[in-house]
């Protein structure tokens, strides 16, 4: 009578013939049992390491160089994109060229809520008392294009 063990497939291990060359029947594993599991071992642990690598030079890429000079603000940056030093860089496929000092005058306790840059113009999202608006800002010749107003009125 033979023993079963518990949550053990008892089943016939043979498939088209021949018997499962990874299936120890008797508990015992054989030679080239060990040498599949050895270099399945050694394969994940490869991959584990490569993928750690990478993750962790992926990281120091995004992070940026930290002992690197960082260009002074509002200056122009051709670099990789990255923030070094509290000051972010992104890559720009020519230099931008600003001619004039641009310059906004917002209402009383106004507080700007958001900036976008798209090529030389600038949109500065603000609140204030009298309601929100956006400023368009031309950085070439640092005049103000145009101010929509924003509200809630659907008209």
């Amino acid at each position: 009578m033979s023993k079963e063990q518990p949550g053990r497939n008892t089943q016939n291990h043979e498939i088209a013939g021949r018997g499962d060359p990874l299936s120890a029947e008797d508990g015992q594993w054989t030679e080239p049992q060990i040498r599949f599991m050895k270099r399945a071992i050694a394969v994940m642990s490869t991959i584990l390491v490569l993928g750690f690598m990478l993750l962790i030079w992926r990281i120091m890429n995004l992070t940026g160089d930290k002992t690197s000079p960082s260009a002074p603000a509002g200056a122009a940056s051709t670099s990789k994109p990255g923030i070094a030093n509290g000051v972010a860089t992104l890559p720009l496929a020519q230099p931008l060229s600003f001619k004039a000092l641009a310059q906004l005058s917002l209402p009383p306790n106004a507080q700007i809520r958001q900036i976008s840059l798209s090529g030389q113009l600038l949109a500065v999202h603000y609140s204030a008392p009298e309601g929100r608006a956006i400023a368009i800002i031309d950085l070439a010749s640092g005049e103000t294009i145009s101010t929509v107003r924003v509200s809630n009125k659907v008209k």
